[in-house]
């Protein structure tokens, strides 16, 4: 059984006040300027509820998912630095150490909602180093915006850019890669298992991230496994089974969310995976930050950890998760070369700018 231990998160010492509603969580997250909203004006849609089997009840007035505080901004890394390109990816690279003395360098490329995720990123990571990549919303931009075979490998070349020229070093090169994904950011890692293989990535981690299709020759389409495919997602389940066999790292975690619109939840989708590979739940009941997780399956390098919530707030809750799963299980495994934390921290990113 593998242990994950979370640092707490921070919370908001006073309640919030909703005053703003926008259609998407997703919209709010990628693009929180576009809405006007602010620290006090946090977003509440009209059917965001808080279930029972997601949170405890003592959570703290104006603590809210889809809104983290962000108690550190940049802290250890250097200010973002902007890729050139058709895809535009955000580098946080250590201010100081972090690298091999070979100058490499452990990198996660996370693909939607990359500010919630990096705001607990940069309290808990030793020393890898954060892009964030986003395209909007729905799956559709990410799988389009890596379907021509240019696409990745200029993001890859920007980060290495980005490496050199923060560390003052033409050697600074990626040694390690992770792909990373919250929500509809899979379609990204897909295509680009799909386009490029897997040849110098070393782990996916999909949060709440993978919906299957339907299988049209299905004589019920009723949400049996019998009426799922796994067809336009091979690329990942191929990596999966890769990882257990030991040969690659995955993680999935998933809510309880069934979605509106008739398509696969990420728990069902989890279901098709785990049917496809011969693999079974186990019980897990755990706290893990502000989160019930309610089973596992760990089985070589491979991961799927099955969460409480059904409803948005447990769905944004996920974007926590990735920091504390590049400190447990990527970097003990990679030995990440720590960074210095007491460098003075670097506040947050003004995006837009």
């Amino acid at each position: 059984m593998v242990a994950l231990a979370l640092t707490p998160l921070s919370v908001l010492g006073a309640a919030v006040v909703a005053k703003a509603r926008i259609s998407s969580i997703d919209t709010f997250l990628v693009h929180p300027q576009a809405t006007g909203i602010t620290l006090d004006d946090v977003l509440v849609e009209g059917n965001l509820r808080l279930s029972a089997d997601a949170f405890a009840l003592d959570i703290k007035p104006g603590y809210n998912e889809c809104f983290l505080p962000d108690p550190l901004g940049l802290g250890p890394y250097s200010p973002y630095f902007k890729s050139r390109g058709p895809i535009l990816a955000r580098v946080a690279v250590p201010q100081e150490g972090g690298h091999t003395q070979d100058l490499g360098f452990d990198v996660i490329v996370h693909f939607h909602g990359g500010e919630a995720v990096r705001k607990q990123f940069v309290e808990v990571v030793s020393g890898a180093v954060f892009v964030a990549v986003d395209l909007g919303n729905g799956s559709g931009p990410y799988a389009n915006g890596f379907g021509l075979p240019d696409r990745w490998p200029l993001v890859k070349a920007e980060i290495t850019r980005a490496l050199r020229e923060r560390s003052g070093d033409e050697r600074a090169h990626i040694r390690h890669l992770a792909l990373s994904s919250w929500s509809a950011g899979y379609g990204a890692v897909n295509q680009i298992l799909k386009v490029h293989g897997d040849a110098g990535i070393d782990a996916v981690v999909l949060l709440d991230s993978m919906h299957v299709g339907r299988n049209l020759a299905a004589p019920r389409q009723d949400g049996s496994l019998e009426s799922l495919s796994a067809d336009s997602l091979r690329p990942l389940f191929d990596f999966a089974g890769k990882a257990s066999q030991g040969k690659k790292t995955f993680v999935l975690t998933h809510s309880n969310i069934v979605p509106e619109g008739g398509y696969a939840s990420v728990r069902r989708s989890a279901d098709l995976l785990l049917h496809d590979l011969h693999l079974e739940r186990a019980q897990q009941e755990r706290r893990v930050g502000v989160m019930d997780q309610l089973t596992t399956v760990d089985h070589g390098r491979f991961h799927v950890w099955g969460f409480g919530g059904r409803y948005e707030k447990a769905h944004c809750a996920h974007t926590t998760l990735l920091g504390p799963i590049v400190r447990d299980l990527l970097e003990p495994t990679w030995q990440t070369p720590p960074m210095n934390r007491d460098v003075p921290p670097t506040p947050a990113p003004i995006l837009g700018r």
